[in-house]
Formats: structure tokens, C-alpha cells, sequence
């Protein structure tokens, strides 16, 4: 019988699978706030306050290291970045979101972590992906 990876396991796995994720795609289009090569997945509405847009690709997007972690996301020009990117549609969906406080089950982690595995795995093999 396999032993069940506790929650906070999984979380962590999915969190790198996802962040592995972003930082491939966002590669080539350099840190959303700045244009520096991206090093980090940075996510414009924090995961650990806002855990309803935690996996959400429209939320995180490549960012620097110097963007993400020293100014705290840069968030006045990520807010502009993002809705360049994505839309103000998108923008206006992930302020609604946010606001909900979201308990992430065992089945939807692995689902999450089973996910981005993939779409890395097809990014790395030469499939695109739309931005």
C-alpha cells in the first residue's frame, strides 16, 4: 500500500511543478516588471495570502529575482505588465478571485502537480504555448 503524501508535501510539489512551469514559459519574454532574464515565478497577487490564484497562470508570470524578491513584486508596473499580457478582463477576474480563501484538496494538488509536469515536459519538447 502506498503511504499518502501529507498535504503540505503536496503543496510543495505542486509549487515547484507550477513555478518550473512559468519560469519555461516566460523564458523567452524576459521579467514581466522589467525585461531582465527571468529567474523567478512571481506571483502579482502573493500565494500565501491569495491561495485561490496560487496556481493561476495569468497571476504568475517570469519574473527577476531583483523584481520578485528585493521590490516586493514591483507590483505598480506588474499591474500594468499583467494587464497589457493577459487583458483587463483577466485583471478584473483575478481581483474577484482573490478575495475567496481556497483549502486545496489532496486530489487537486496531485492533479496540479501531474499538470505542469506535462506542459514543461511538451514546452521543453519544442510546443508553444499562447501568452
Amino acid at each position: 500500500m502506498r503511504k499518502l503524501l501529507p498535504i503540505p508535501k503536496l503543496l510543495e510539489l505542486a509549487r515547484q511543478a507550477f513555478n518550473a512551469y512559468i519560469r519555461e514559459r516566460d523564458r523567452h519574454l524576459g521579467c514581466i516588471t522589467c525585461g531582465a532574464p527571468v529567474d523567478d515565478a512571481g506571483h502579482y497577487k502573493p500565494a500565501g495570502s491569495y491561495s485561490a490564484v496560487r496556481y493561476d497562470e495569468q497571476n504568475v508570470n517570469g519574473q527577476c529575482e531583483y523584481c520578485n524578491r528585493h521590490k516586493h513584486g514591483n507590483l505598480d508596473r506588474y499591474k500594468e505588465a499583467m494587464v497589457k499580457k493577459w487583458g483587463i478582463e483577466h485583471y478584473e477576474r483575478i481581483e474577484r478571485e482573490c478575495r475567496v480563501s481556497k483549502k486545496w484538496e489532496r486530489n487537486e494538488l496531485q492533479f496540479i502537480i501531474n499538470t505542469y509536469k506535462s506542459k514543461l515536459k511538451a514546452l521543453k519538447n519544442g510546443a508553444t504555448t499562447p501568452n
